[in-house]
């Protein structure tokens, strides 16, 4: 790094239960692997305000906002803050999104997805953006960078939670149990979605395993273990993924860890050179996955997206996107 000194991943540590804390996991753990000064914070570790100066600080809105144990994150002139989920659609119950930094740090960046949100399908109710990459400067083959008068804004996908040196390229040859895993959130707005493939489970009479991470929440080795001795390890996409092209860590994780990629994702299935099980419907997609399974060549084209993820898909990609994007 030229202008920061450190690297401060602020909130959701593991121990808080929040969900946020698996992404902010993985990019101290890549941070770390990359020699850089890294530390994970919140407020009970009580550091005095100047440990923050020349930092690029790293967190989630509504940590900082509303949560009880990072909601006293120190603002310093000398740092940049790269806020994920900062919203552009004003103050949205209580929260003042970018206003509460504005003036008050040395560079503000927003933090997007890259892709469409909250325009399409389901809105959201920190976002309406339309996602336009060529009107943007590229960072790499993810991630994009928009100049703004008031603040910028930083448009990126998640990553697998594997280092590079984790990679097990022989675990695609794992023998599976007749079992599909989904790790991830089914509530009421999305449980339609996954109904197909449930149908289809029962009706070959292969276990659904579902672990919601709000609930009862794994570890990431049980997700992983998870993941590579199912036979089917899906990810499904609600409505609102869908239209805005949302691509989402849990099939890069999947893939990553040596597992057949499936989706509902046109996006993530472009993505992975359409080497991975696809279909718009669920109970489709199980037929897909079952026949990928099925085809000895299918070993091959999981080795191929593993070597591109750990080329691309790592956090270690991600952590030197966002230095290049603060030090813009």
């Amino acid at each position: 790094m030229k202008k920061y000194k450190k690297i401060i991943v602020w909130g959701a540590k593991l121990d808080t239960g929040h969900t946020h804390g698996f992404i902010h996991e993985a990019i101290v753990r890549a941070a770390k692997c990359m020699g850089l000064d890294t530390y994970w914070l919140d407020n009970r570790d009580n550091l005095d305000d100047t440990f923050f100066d020349d930092a690029i600080i790293i967190t989630e809105q509504w940590l900082v906002f509303a949560n009880g144990n990072s909601n006293k994150l120190p603002l310093r002139k000398s740092s940049c803050y790269m806020i994920h989920y900062l919203g552009n659609r004003g103050q949205v119950e209580g929260n003042p999104g970018a206003s509460m930094y504005l003036g008050q740090v040395g560079k503000l960046i927003d933090f997007r997805f890259a892709s469409n949100w909250g325009i399409d399908g389901v809105p959201d109710k920190n976002y309406a953006y339309k996602f336009e990459p060529e009107k943007y400067d590229r960072v790499s083959d993810t991630a994009y960078y928009e100049k703004s008068s008031d603040y910028d804004k930083y448009y990126d996908i998640w990553a697998t939670d594997l280092l590079p040196s984790e990679f097990d390229f022989d675990a695609r040859f794992t023998e599976q149990r007749r079992q599909a895993f989904f790790c991830g959130t089914i509530r009421e707005d999305n449980a339609p979605v996954f109904e197909g493939f449930i149908d289809k489970c029962k009706q070959h009479q292969i276990p659904f395993v579902y672990n919601s991470p709000w609930q009862k929440q794994l570890s990431t080795d049980e997700v992983r273990m998870n993941v590579v001795y199912s036979l089917l390890p899906l990810d499904l996409r609600p409505a609102n993924h869908i239209a805005n092209g949302y691509i989402a860590c849990r099939a890069i994780k999947n893939i990553s860890y040596g597992a057949l990629g499936m989706t509902n994702s046109k996006q993530t299935y472009d993505l992975f050179d359409g080497e991975i099980a696809y279909a718009p419907n669920s109970g489709d997609l199980f037929d897909v996955a079952i026949e990928m399974q099925k085809n000895p060549k299918t070993k091959e084209l999981i080795l191929n997206q593993m070597v591109k993820i750990r080329e691309k898909h790592t956090y270690i990609n991600r952590v030197n996107d966002m230095i290049t994007a603060a030090e813009i």
